[in-house]
């Protein structure tokens, strides 16, 4: 029987270290986003991630091929 994460696309949990450069994604297709003008912060459980209206993560727009 296949495992759900299997199927995952993408899968950025955004609990990385405050300064990461990097959300990473734990999918098999490894698609890691690059943090613009955003933190990470104590979250509910674990890190978070924290915008303040000018950050963005940036994902490689060719990781799903149409």
């Amino acid at each position: 029987m296949a495992d759900i994460t299997d199927n995952l696309t993408l899968y950025l949990p955004f609990d990385e270290s405050n300064g990461s450069a990097k959300a990473y994604d734990y999918s098999s297709g490894r698609h890691d986003g690059t943090v613009d003008n955003a933190t990470f912060k104590q979250g509910t459980v674990g890190n978070c991630v924290h915008f303040d209206g000018n950050g963005a993560v940036d994902i490689p727009s060719n990781m799903v091929n149409l």
